[in-house]
């Protein structure tokens, strides 16, 4: 039967097979669970700080991880915030409204989108203004093919999107100018800097949520960490468990208990 003895015999086996996870049994298993909610709560604020104040020093390690997550995310945001500024510069140098407004209405698009001379921006499903939506304007310009004709190459050098010597033929026209295409490359560092900020972001809130529960564990709302506690529980438990096995060995595991 499971008695007192056989309880702290089995404590003593888990230490020798266990130590580490063992201590915490030996050294809350009797005691009532603290259950302060401070703790939790500047956890949740600020990663590892309720682990810190309570004695655990596993708490320093995660300010120092949520510190270096901070840390990303400005700097991914601020190289994001760079590269945006460089791309919408280049737009404004090598993309002209003026010159391409005036290629639909000479219907240099007809043969492509069917807009025939004398279209307007009015005509164009696709088009938004730059005092309307600037964000979407600076977009559609290297997104949408039929806003090729602001280009540079078109204006200046007459690019023809069906030209072989241009990558491209009547059936698959090539719209992409080198211009065009270092302003994607472009936009695609932006994006890639503002991906990473909103992953550093993502991971430091979900280190306060662990950080968090870890203290609740801690401080024994969740997890049966000290036995005082679990023992007057009147509805569901859950919690860790030590039980001897054989002579020389402790078995350790997680109960639920209806």
């Amino acid at each position: 039967p499971w008695t007192e003895s056989s309880r702290l015999e089995g404590a003593a086996l888990a230490v020798a097979a266990a130590p580490d996870l063992a201590e915490g049994y030996l050294s809350t298993f009797d005691r009532e669970a603290p259950r302060r909610w401070w703790p939790v709560l500047l956890s949740a604020a600020v990663p590892g700080l309720g682990e810190t104040v309570t004695g655990y020093r596993r708490g320093w390690f995660m300010i120092a991880a949520d510190a270096g997550l901070w840390a990303g995310v400005k700097n991914q945001s601020d190289k994001g915030n760079e590269r945006e500024a460089e791309f919408e510069a280049f737009a404004d140098a090598h993309w002209s409204e003026d010159e391409w407004t005036l290629a639909l209405a000479n219907g240099d698009l007809e043969g492509f989108f069917g807009l025939p001379a004398g279209s307007t921006t009015n005509d164009v499903a696709l088009y938004v203004s730059r005092e309307q939506d600037e964000r979407e304007w600076y977009e559609n310009l290297g997104k949408w093919d039929v806003f090729a004709w602001g280009w540079e190459e078109y204006w200046r050098d007459g690019w023809d999107p069906a030209d072989p010597a241009n990558g491209g033929s009547l059936e698959d026209p090539n719209f992409i100018t080198p211009l065009r295409q270092q302003y994607l490359d472009m936009r695609g560092a932006s994006n890639a800097a503002f991906r990473n900020r909103d992953r550093f972001l993502t991971t430091a809130l979900l280190l306060r949520v662990v950080s968090a529960l870890q203290v609740a564990y801690l401080e024994g709302f969740i997890g049966g960490r000290y036995g005082g506690a679990q023992a007057e529980s009147r509805g569901p438990s859950s919690g860790w468990y030590l039980e001897p096995r054989g002579l020389s060995g402790a078995q350790l595991g997680w109960k639920v208990s209806y």
